[in-house]
């Protein structure tokens, strides 16, 4: 078990649970099973009787082992795919074609091609990176994305990770050429340490991070020194047998609270969060709430420091796709565009992608975040 004080926030990090096999991220040598124009798809078998879904849009630049030349996929045709989405309770996974590697300071995928620039940096920072990343010789196919960590790092140390990563997609390739199909070629890093580097390359301040597992200690220690020896001296190993670590943290109290419908906010006021088949449900109440002010000022109170819990309760439960919020309705629309405003400045610092859409003629305030890993309820089985 290892524990992440971020921010403020203590959170969990485990590896999955035992028995349990992560599929996220994995790539394999898949096979195409069938077309369903219909649902511009195609259903691509990775191993016997494990079946996932892959977009059409992306066959232009899939990998055929042995068949570069033709960009149309037929079944029975060996595809190289990534694990993007785990299933979740009546849908298979989903793979991509876009394999990726990724660095401290950029991405190197396959695509349509082209180099990508964080938008979270300066316009000075992004032309200068463009500048670099425009001088990088991309094999057909592939794209670079450079992330918000290049921010100020020399050339010569952007190059050396871009031939690293090259060369990495270089040997999966040639990989994918020698293998027979339902081949796992690449199993990612622990899902603790792809936490751990998604948080260091957002520049979160991490307080402490502590296990009392020795081999996650030995294998994060290693890590952050390698990648982030900025962060290492935060990484510790307790050893304190008389307290376990999940008393110490009441860490079955905080999954307990963060599992409940109803979540309280300081002011009074309380949240009803409701998972459905089809979108994530919250609605915001004014509760005990009692302003002094008018009604609309404390409307607006309310809501601003529901939507900080509601990101927060988004990140913790690890909720995704569509995501509708009935907050308290508000008048004046300068108030409505300065809690979109909020949603979206708060929303930045997920890892995750997440969009706050617009809010409804109903007042309903729609967002998306990009489904990966399994909401909290359903990885501890509680729906």
């Amino acid at each position: 078990m290892c524990v992440l004080e971020e921010q403020g926030v203590i959170r969990e990090l485990r590896a999955h649970p035992e028995g349990k096999e992560e599929l996220l991220d994995t790539v394999w040598l898949g096979q195409v099973q069938k077309i369903q124009p219909f649902m511009n798809g195609a259903f691509v078998e990775i191993r016997k009787g494990l079946t996932c879904f892959l977009s059409l849009s992306e066959q232009d630049f899939a990998y055929r082992p042995q068949d570069h030349g033709r960009r149309e996929l037929k079944p029975g045709d060996a595809v190289l795919v990534q694990v993007s989405r785990e299933a979740s309770r009546r849908k298979n996974p989903c793979v991509t074609a876009r394999v990726s590697f990724s660095g401290k300071y950029m991405v190197l995928s396959r695509g349509k091609g082209g180099v990508g620039i964080s938008k979270k940096l300066t316009k000075r920072e992004r032309e200068r990176l463009r500048a670099i990343g425009a001088a990088f010789e991309l094999p057909d196919r592939t794209e670079l994305v450079i992330r918000t960590s290049a921010r100020d790092v020399e050339e010569a140390a952007l190059r050396k990770e871009f031939a690293a990563l090259q060369r990495q997609m270089e040997e999966l390739l040639h990989l994918a050429d020698t293998r027979t199909v339902y081949s796992r070629l690449r199993t990612p890093e622990p899902f603790y340490l792809q936490m751990l580097g998604e948080l260091s390359a957002s520049h979160t301040a991490l307080e402490s991070i502590r296990t009392d597992d020795t081999e996650v200690y030995g294998r994060a220690e290693q890590y952050l020194e390698e990648k982030w020896p900025e962060k290492a001296s935060c990484l510790s190993l307790y050893e304190d047998s008389l307290l376990p670590m999940y008393k110490l943290y009441r860490l079955e109290a905080v999954l307990e609270e963060t599992l409940k419908e109803k979540v309280w906010l300081k002011s009074g006021g309380f949240l009803m969060i409701q998972q459905t088949e089809a979108f994530v449900s919250v609605d915001v109440n004014s509760g005990k709430f009692s302003g002094k002010k008018s009604p609309q000022e404390t409307y607006r109170k309310i809501n601003l420091e529901a939507a900080a819990e509601i990101v927060r309760q988004i990140r913790l439960r690890n909720l995704s796709g569509m995501i509708l919020v009935d907050f308290i309705n508000m008048e004046e629309e300068e108030n409505r565009e300065e809690l979109l405003e909020t949603l979206r400045c708060l929303t930045a610092a997920d890892p995750v992608q997440t969009e706050v859409i617009d809010i409804t003629a109903l007042n309903i305030v729609e967002m998306t975040r990009k489904k990966m890993r399994k909401p909290l309820a359903e990885q501890v089985k509680v729906v």
